[in-house]
């Protein structure tokens, strides 16, 4: 049993599965022969079931992934699924929903994860070189304005990352939420708790809460999109 080949275990409860995963090649022919729905935990069963895998060619494990870890490795191990644990220096996370994608964004701006923004911090936010801001709009700490973005006249950013070569009108508001690149956003507009994807065009007026907005979709003037999902 897996108890008897590896009596002695340490048990974390302050790890997060990041969802990506590497495969060798062959392990879709053992995935193939049992019609497998859920292929991590099959995986790592076959580990110590060894009778799943007979008849199979499977070749020995790489000497390379063998020195990546410190588990306990013998010559009848066929198949071996190891787990790799981030340093505490370097940065992950997993975005499985609008929220914890807007999280992510929002810890990379607030410049205190080991991974920073490629733009430069000035003005207590992270804006590139080339931004055009006109000076009667404020921009909050935790943001990040990408590159050949121009930002129109009394406009509020807080707590948002926008992206490249994107066009913002006057009067626009923009509250914890995600521009993505090449989106144009008429004056007037009020968006909070979303994400617009790239190429996007937002008219004017319009009113953007808790929402998705898909790539290049084009949104009518005096629009109110709450809790949607537009593509």
């Amino acid at each position: 049993s897996l108890l008897t080949k590896f009596p002695h275990l340490t048990i974390q409860t302050n790890l997060i599965d990041a969802h990506f995963y590497v495969f060798s090649k062959w392990a879709l022919e053992i995935l193939e022969k049992y019609d497998v729905q859920d292929p991590l935990p099959f995986l790592v069963k076959c580990q110590y079931q060894t009778s799943l895998v007979s008849g199979l060619n499977v070749p020995s494990p790489f000497t390379l992934s063998l020195k990546m870890t410190s588990s306990h490795h013998t010559d009848q191990d066929k198949i071996k699924c190891m787990a790799f644990t981030l340093d505490d220096q370097l940065y992950c996370s997993r975005a499985n929903d609008i929220l914890s994608y807007l999280e992510i964004n929002r810890e990379i701006a607030s410049g205190n994860k080991p991974y920073k923004p490629i733009e430069p911090f000035k003005k207590n936010a992270f804006l590139s070189d080339t931004v055009q801001i006109h000076v009667k709009t404020q921009i909050g700490s935790e943001c990040i304005v990408g590159d050949h973005t121009k930002i129109g006249e009394r406009c509020g950013i807080k707590k948002s990352c926008i992206g490249r070569s994107c066009q913002i009108g006057d009067n626009v508001k923009i509250i914890n939420s995600v521009i993505m690149d090449n989106v144009v956003i008429a004056k007037d507009c009020k968006i909070q708790w979303s994400v617009v994807c790239s190429n996007a065009v937002i008219s004017e007026n319009a009113t953007i809460s808790e929402s998705q907005i898909g790539t290049s979709y084009h949104l009518e003037a005096n629009a109110v999109v709450k809790k949607d999902i537009l593509v």
